[in-house]
């Protein structure tokens, strides 16, 4: 048989045949130090090699044995007797187990009755004590030897004990990480292969409705035994029916008795296989499937080895029955949700001939391949009918009472044509499945008709108990649904048709609020007389309303906003009992045109137990699942919460949008964090809170580690809470006030010094040369210049941080504002040299002009700040674009760093790490242009020169003509 698995490797296989009682090596523990750790694997592995030899070994050690016992002869001049041999036979014992010892005691007996024993030569002891000598020996290596066996022995059983229990924690932890009845079992095959080297291996699960095993997953199979494993009836012969039946193991230990447990075709598609192993999968001594392991090898399979496949089954077993329950935990929830739509549907209008189709195709796209609903009417059988793929009732049709289903008179299973009954077979020949959900329509005011729900699938099996409950369920509500609109519909017979009904129907008078009419149904499930509920307030019966809620309840109704309302609450009876209801409520006109509020409460006590244990735990612990990710979700701040190990439990929005990108372990928040100062809260114990500055993007985050304490229900560990808070635009704010303060001591006041200290010296010097005068007033204008320009940023910087700039928006000829600073500038460093190229044909552009000028003049004058210190070269250029107006301005200095991301040049206080050290500055100048740059609608950019330096340049959009006939208004940005 050919395996699609992969085969154990050789260094597997002889651990495999260790385990089957053959000779296996004896590893060394690990965790040895040093030279003794080194020596002592050195022995093992000596060990390992010798016991697939132990004769040879023995008679190497008995010959050095012999020689020794000579040398020591010799040295002494006297007979030291078997003590050599002794300590040949402990090792030949320890290196080769029984047959190594023996072999040894042989041996040296032979050795010294020849060459040493006389008469030497020839194998005859004549001396008495000689005898009783050679005896001893003989009974000592016989116990060394076996004690050594002994030992040996053990210590295989040992090993083999450790392998297979690190082998069933290797399965248990596999299994318990994968969902799926179908991924579940084919976990446990590919684990069972691997573990216990089967060739070919399958699950078959028990479905109880059917009473056969049903292949779930299988690896190794050939089609004919596919075929057979496909559906095996329990009651049937093969192996796998037996285990299922007994609960025991069938195990088939050769090709003999395989052929005669398997049909002749079965027993050829097995090929090479030798030995087979049927495990009951079983839970709580009720089984639940077979596991089946076919091996090539013949197996005898020894106590050890049952009682191992055994524990493989029950872990199988429990893994298997936790992916059913999950399975079926889904399966719930989706008809629940069913459940709920369904009612909505059912209950937003009293048109039930045009919601029905709707709830078909509801049904046939969330729960079967096909949904047909039937009901009768006075004039005939309706029907809706929706398909998953393909064409669908747009409404009810009518049909022919030869074409009609016949209802059933509970909710039926109708599984696989062969074995359905007559009716449910004829039903999935017409609707073209292979299994099929049938339940009746009680519609109560039509005593001799009913309709029928029929949910259909191609795929055999693919209903269960569930569905039928479900079916049920709604087959009552859509009769509800029926017989409610077909009371209002049908005026003539409303107290005929109301009254048998078994639900409580009510009518109520929406100003007093007092019952106008009750029916039996109502009687008999509030315990009145019909005398004492007429005219009685509502709200008598109604515990959990008081009138301002209950007339809030009808307000969309008498408004007519809404058709119908549909909600469950409780009435009391006479006696005080409170009685859960699902209450149907509608606003209907009478003839006389009074309006009515129709009430059909109909008791669900019975339904309430029955899935009260299946909502008790989901929605108790859904509604705080829900409640806390839903605060966690509209938290600004970024949520981590991870186990001990570190794998993320939970995470919020916030934190992805941090992050840039989801994470699923703890260690993977420093790397997406990039380059940080500080440290991140450590896992398993409350911290911080603590300050984080990330480089790229610089910003500034709060990090604080809360530690939430196992509950002891179950729980394997802790968890830790990580809350990170961007804190950026607070450290940012504290960093510009302490910059603000910094200029005002420093930046501003060396300008002011200089221009102070000029004066005076002006003042001393009234007489001194012209061109003297002429420098010093030359700097007091430059200084002041810088001064002014320094106050303009920080007005800029003030404006923004506050979130107004005012702009007075103008067209401005770019072309004469950078004429104007270029000259300024070549009069102020006439080092430097100033090239032109400005178009002088250069449409207007749309800004305010004190702010353009504002940005060119920063940028020439940064241009000559870290230019060349010789003075160099500064190129101003502008030209047109489609719609806009580009000025760029090149400088020869050195430049932007390889290293350096152009968009942090425009930050604020960012400089330069190359130019930070050699030129002074603020790192406003920048931050200010970019403002005002994108204030007026424009962009702003920067760029390495490929011949060197740097280019900076912006870009401002077109004055159109449309804007020179509006009326020029101040824009405020913030």
């Amino acid at each position: 048989m050919q395996s699609r698995l992969h085969r154990r490797s050789h260094s597997e296989n002889m651990l495999a045949r260790g385990e089957q009682g053959l000779p296996g090596a004896i590893v060394a523990e690990p965790g040895w130090p040093g030279l003794r750790g080194a020596l002592w694997r050195g022995m093992f592995a000596w060990q390992a090699q010798a016991s697939a030899h132990p004769l040879i070994w023995a008679a190497l050690v008995s010959l050095l044995a012999i020689g020794v016992k000579a040398a020591i002869n010799a040295v002494a001049h006297d007979d030291v007797g078997f003590l050599p041999y002794v300590v040949a036979v402990g090792l030949a014992a320890w290196l080769g187990s029984l047959r190594g010892g023996l072999g040894a005691t042989m041996f040296c007996l032979a050795g010294d009755v020849f060459l040493f024993i006389p008469p030497i030569g020839q194998p005859v002891i004549t001396d008495s004590l000689e005898v009783v000598q050679a005896g001893l020996f003989v009974v000592t290596g016989v116990l060394m030897s076996a004690l050594s066996a002994a030992l040996h022995a053990a210590r295989r059983e040992s090993e083999r004990s450790r392998r297979r229990a690190e082998s069933l924690q290797q399965l248990a932890v596999a299994l318990g990480r994968v969902e799926g009845i179908r991924d579940t079992a084919n976990a446990v095959l590919e684990l069972s292969e691997s573990i216990l080297g089967a060739s070919a291996a399958a699950v078959t699960l028990h479905s109880a409705g059917l009473n056969v095993l049903e292949l779930a997953a299988d690896v190794g199979f050939r089609a004919p035994l596919r075929d057979a494993y496909a559906s095996i009836p329990v009651d049937g012969d093969l192996p796998e029916a037996e285990a299922l039946r007994t609960n025991r193991a069938v195990l088939l230990s050769s090709q003999s008795v395989i052929r005669q447990r398997f049909a002749r075709d079965v027993a050829d598609a097995m090929g090479d296989v030798r030995s087979v192993a049927c495990l009951p999968l079983g839970l709580r001594e009720q089984p639940i499937g077979v596991l089946t392991l076919a091996f090539e090898e013949r197996n005898r399979f020894s106590i050890e080895e049952v009682e191992f496949l055994s524990a493989i089954a029950d872990t199988s077993a429990q893994a298997l029955a936790r992916a059913a329950l999950s399975t079926e935990r889904q399966s719930t929830e989706r008809r629940l949700a069913l459940v709920a739509e369904a009612s909505d549907l059912l209950g937003a209008s009293f048109d039930y001939q045009a919601a029905l189709p709707r709830l078909a195709r509801l049904l046939a796209e969330g729960l079967a391949d096909r949904a047909v609903i039937e009901w009768p009417e006075p004039d005939g059988t309706y029907r809706a009918d929706a398909r998953r793929q393909g064409e669908s009732s747009a409404g009810p049709k009518l049909v022919g009472q030869r074409d009609r289903i016949e209802p059933p008179r509970r909710a039926t299973l109708v599984d696989a044509p062969d074995s359905a009954e007559s009716g449910g077979a004829d039903v999935l020949a017409r609707l073209g499945g292979n299994s099929a959900v049938l339940a009746p329509i009680p519609i109560e005011a039509r005593r001799d008709a009913e309709g029928v729900l029929v949910l259909s699938s191609t795929e055999a099996h693919a209903f269960g108990a569930a569905d039928v409950a479900f079916a049920a369920d709604l087959g009552r509500r859509i009769g509800v649904t029926i017989q409610t609109g077909s009371l209002l519909r049908e005026a003539t017979q409303f107290t005929a048709t109301v009254d048998a009904s078994l639900d409580a129907v009510l009518l109520i008078d929406p100003e007093s609020l007092r019952i106008r009419y009750a029916n039996e149904g109502a009687l008999a499930q509030l315990g009145y007389t019909r005398a004492e509920l007429i005219d009685m307030p509502a709200l008598a019966i109604k515990p959990k309303f008081d009138e301002a809620s209950y007339r809030e309840l009808l307000a969309p109704l008498l408004a007519g906003r809404r058709a119908a309302r549909t909600y469950p609450t409780t009435h009391r009876r006479k006696d005080g009992v409170e009685v859960p209801v699902e209450v149907f409520m509608q606003c209907v006109t009478l003839p006389d045109g009074e309006r009515r509020i129709i009430v059909s409460a109909r008791d669900i006590s019975e339904r309430i137990e029955i899935q009260s244990r299946l909502y008790r735990l989901a929605t108790a612990e859904r509604a705080r699942g829900a409640e806390l990710r839903a605060i966690i979700e509209s938290m600004r701040e970024a949520v981590l919460v991870c186990n001990d190990a570190g794998d993320v439990i939970l995470r919020n929005q916030a934190l992805i949008e941090l992050l840039g990108e989801p994470i699923a372990h703890f260690n993977e928040l420093g790397p997406l964090l990039g380059d940080f100062e500080g440290e991140l809260p450590p896992l398993g114990r409350a911290s911080g809170p603590s300050e984080i500055r990330t480089e790229q993007p610089l910003r500034w985050l709060e990090a604080s580690g809360y530690r939430a304490e196992p509950t002891g229900e179950g729980d394997a560990s802790g968890s830790t809470v990580l809350l990170l808070r961007d804190v950026t635009e607070q450290r940012q704010a504290q960093l510009a006030q302490e910059a603000f303060m910094g200029i005002l001591s420093h930046e501003l006041r060396t300008p002011v010094t200089t221009i102070f200290g000029i004066t005076k010296i002006l003042r001393r010097r009234r007489g001194s040369e012209t061109s003297e005068a002429e420098e010093l007033l030359g700097d007091v204008e430059a200084e002041s210049e810088r001064l002014y320009r320094l106050v303009e940023d920080l007005l800029v910087l003030s404006r923004s941080q506050a979130g107004r700039i005012s702009l007075e928006l103008e067209p401005v000829l770019l072309q004469h504002v950078a004429r104007t600073i270029v000259d300024s500038e070549r009069r102020a460093t006439p080092e430097v040299t100033f090239v032109e190229r400005v178009a002088r044909d250069l449409p207007p552009i749309s800004g305010d002009r004190t702010y353009v000028e504002q940005i060119v003049r920063n940028l020439v004058g940064n241009a000559v700040k870290y230019g060349p210190e010789s003075g160099g070269t500064v190129i101003v250029e502008a030209e047109a674009a489609v719609d806009e107006v580009l000025i760029r301005v090149l400088d020869e200095g050195q430049g932007i760093g390889d290293t350096e991301d152009t968009g942090e040049l425009f930050e604020l206080f960012y400089r330069s790490s190359s130019t930070a050290r050699s030129k002074p500055g603020a790192g406003i100048g920048l931050y200010v242009c970019r403002i005002l740059t994108e204030a007026m609608g424009g962009r702003i950019w920067a760029s390495r020169r490929p011949e060197g330096g740097s280019e900076f340049g912006f870009a401002l959009p077109v004055f159109e003509e449309r804007q020179r006939e509006e009326p020029v208004s101040a824009a405020i940005v913030g």
